[in-house]
C-alpha cells in the first residue's frame, strides 16, 4: 500500500503541476483551450507510464522481500524461481503483480478522465474570463477616448458646461480605470480642464474640490499611489505646488506615504532648495542606478535619439548634480558630474550644469572636474 501511495502521489504531482502551468500559460497568452488539452493528453500519458513503471518495480521489490523473509523465518527453502537474474521473483508475485496492475489501470483511467474534464472546464472558465477582461478593457479605453474627444470638441465650440461634464467623467471614471490613460489623465486632460477654467470658473472649482478630497484622503493615511499622483498633478495645474510641499511636511515621516510623495515632488523640493528632502526621496544609489538604466536603454536603441530626449537627460543630470551638491554629498556629486560631462560636455550642457551648481552654492566643482 505504501508503494502504491507513493507512485500515485508522484504521478498526481506531475500531472497537476504541468496542467496548472498549462492553464496559467493559456490564460496569460489568451490561447485556445485545445492547447491546454494537448498538454493534458501528454501529461496523462506520462502519468500512466510513471504508474505502470514505478508501481510494479516497487511492488516487485516489496513483495519479494516480504515473502522471502517470511519463508526464511519459517525455516522453509525458497521455492523455485521462474525469472533468472536479480529479480528472482517467486510464483506468488505473479498473482499479486497482475492484481495490482489491473487495479491501478482501472483506477488511473477513471481518475485521468475526471482530471481531464475538471481541468478542461477550469481552462474554459479562465480563458473566458481573460477574453471578457480584455474586451472590457478595450471597450473602456474606446469609451474614454470617445468622451475625451467629445469634450474637446464641445470646449472648442464654446459649450463649456457640457465639455466640463465630459472632462470630469474622464478624470473620475473613464481614464481612471484604463492604465494606458494614466499619463494622459494627469497631463493633457488636466491641461484641457485648466484652459476651460479660464473662461468657465466652475471648472476650476471642480479641480479644487477633487484636490481637497485627495489631500484629505492622504492626511487620513488612506491614499493609494493614484491619489498622491492626483494631489501633485492637481496642485501643479492650479498653480499651487506649495500645497503639495505642505502636505509632504504634514505626513508622518515613519509611514510609506511621505517617501512616495517625496518621489513625486523631487522637482518642487529642488526648486525650494530642500536638497536633503530631495535626496531622502531619491537617494544617491537610486540616482546612479536610474542613470545606468537610462544608458542601457540608450545602447539598445536602434535609431538616433531625439534631441528632446537628449535635452531632457542633460537637465535630469543637472538637477541631480544640484541635489547632491546642495545636500553636501561632494563625493557623489563629483562622480555624477563626471558621468554628466562624459555624456555631454558641450558648452551648452556645461552652462546647464553650472547653473544648477550655482544654485547649490558649489559652482567651483565644475571647474575642478576634468
Amino acid at each position: 500500500q505504501g508503494a502504491v501511495a507513493i507512485a500515485r502521489d508522484f504521478a498526481n504531482g506531475l500531472v497537476f503541476t504541468l496542467a496548472q502551468h498549462a492553464n496559467d500559460s493559456a490564460s496569460h497568452h489568451w490561447q485556445e483551450t485545445s492547447a491546454v488539452l494537448r498538454l493534458l493528453r501528454a501529461t496523462e500519458t506520462l502519468r500512466s507510464f510513471s504508474a505502470v513503471l514505478v508501481v510494479p518495480i516497487l511492488s516487485a521489490v516489496g513483495t519479494n522481500a516480504v515473502i522471502r523473509c517470511s519463508r526464511e523465518n519459517a525455516g522453509e527453502n525458497p521455492p523455485r524461481n521462474f525469472c533468472p537474474g536479480w529479480l528472482r521473483l517467486p510464483p506468488v508475485f505473479l498473482g499479486l503483480f497482475t492484481t495490482c496492475l489491473v487495479g491501478l489501470t482501472l483506477g488511473l483511467g477513471a481518475q485521468i478522465g475526471r482530471t481531464s474534464r475538471q481541468l478542461a472546464a477550469e481552462s474554459e472558465t479562465a480563458l473566458a474570463h481573460t477574453r471578457e477582461t480584455k474586451a472590457q478593457a478595450a471597450d473602456d479605453a474606446a469609451l474614454a477616448e470617445t468622451r475625451y474627444q467629445r469634450g474637446k470638441q464641445l470646449a472648442r465650440s464654446g459649450q463649456s458646461a457640457a465639455a466640463l461634464v465630459e472632462f470630469l467623467w474622464c478624470f473620475d471614471e473613464g481614464m481612471a480605470r484604463v492604465p494606458s490613460f494614466s499619463g494622459v489623465r494627469v497631463s493633457y486632460l488636466l491641461s484641457d480642464l485648466h484652459s476651460l477654467s479660464r473662461r468657465y470658473p466652475a471648472a476650476r472649482s471642480a479641480l479644487v474640490e477633487r484636490r481637497d478630497r485627495a489631500e484629505a484622503t492622504a492626511r487620513a493615511g488612506q491614499a493609494a499611489n493614484q491619489t498622491l499622483d492626483d494631489v501633485v498633478a492637481l496642485n501643479r495645474t492650479l498653480g499651487e505646488e506649495e500645497r503639495s510641499l505642505a502636505l509632504y511636511d504634514q505626513l508622518p515621516s515613519t509611514g510609506s506615504l511621505r517617501p512616495e510623495l517625496g518621489r513625486l515632488l523631487f522637482a518642487p523640493l529642488l526648486k525650494a532648495k530642500r536638497y536633503a528632502d530631495a535626496l531622502r526621496a531619491e537617494p544617491s544609489e537610486i540616482i546612479f542606478q536610474h542613470w545606468a538604466l537610462m544608458q542601457t536603454g540608450e545602447r539598445l536603441r536602434d535609431r538616433p535619439m531625439l534631441p528632446q530626449i537628449h535635452e531632457h537627460r542633460v537637465n535630469w543630470l543637472s538637477d541631480h548634480v544640484e541635489a547632491l551638491a546642495g545636500a553636501g554629498e561632494i563625493k557623489h556629486t563629483r562622480s555624477l558630474l563626471a558621468l554628466a560631462l562624459g555624456y555631454d560636455g558641450s558648452e551648452s550642457a556645461r552652462a546647464t550644469y553650472r547653473a544648477g551648481l550655482d544654485r547649490a552654492g558649489q559652482a567651483g566643482l565644475l571647474d575642478q572636474a576634468h
